[in-house]
């Protein structure tokens, strides 16, 4: 409570707990510490939300009844997707058994890499793509801490430079995913 009309003081039992809140690219930030630790200039930028023409995309929520950190461990261990998800993104598990993969570390977490070279592209890929044939495909996924995986996978013909060319051809997948946990 900030004012009461037609009176001056403001008893103590009239206050709640409150948090700092940012809205930013369609995402609303809010910061359960200690509000003198708040920094809006940590909060992830993802302008991939800031143009709906040039880039659609929607929102989802997955209540996932396991400890968030478990989902973290899903997210960024992509060698599951060519078993688990074969008929869909994963495709071809062989292709996944020989990526190229490279692992980062970052200020806030790390970064993981994938490159799958001339093989065939998932379902998924096809129904969005009339591809030629066999696709250079990479997974680029970044793990921010606490919960934050930053995702951007595709693939582009072979022969048409995908490490120099990956942003302009092809399909793209970017996802922003932010993990949330209900309770302590």
């Amino acid at each position: 409570c900030v004012e009461i009309p037609g009176q001056d003081s403001i008893p103590p039992m009239a206050k709640i707990k409150y948090y700092p809140v940012v809205e930013k690219q369609e995402a609303i930030w809010i910061w359960m510490g200690d509000p003198a630790h708040a920094d809006e200039s940590k909060i992830i930028d993802w302008p991939f939300h800031d143009d709906a023409k040039k880039y659609p995309h929607r929102k989802a929520m997955l209540p996932i009844k396991a400890n968030y950190l478990m989902m973290i461990d899903n997210l960024m261990d992509l060698t599951h997707l060519g078993y688990v998800h074969s008929k869909t993104i994963g495709g071809n598990p062989k292709a996944h058994v020989n990526a190229d993969m490279t692992t980062v570390r970052t200020e806030q977490g790390c970064k993981l890499t994938r490159w799958m070279m001339e093989t065939l592209p998932p379902p998924t890929y096809l129904k969005g793509v009339p591809f030629a044939g066999r696709v250079d495909r990479w997974q680029e996924f970044e793990y921010v801490l606490p919960g934050s995986v930053l995702q951007w996978s595709g693939a582009l013909d072979v022969g048409k430079g995908a490490r120099e060319n990956r942003d302009q051809y092809g399909v793209h997948l970017r996802l922003y995913h932010a993990i949330t946990p209900e309770t302590e």
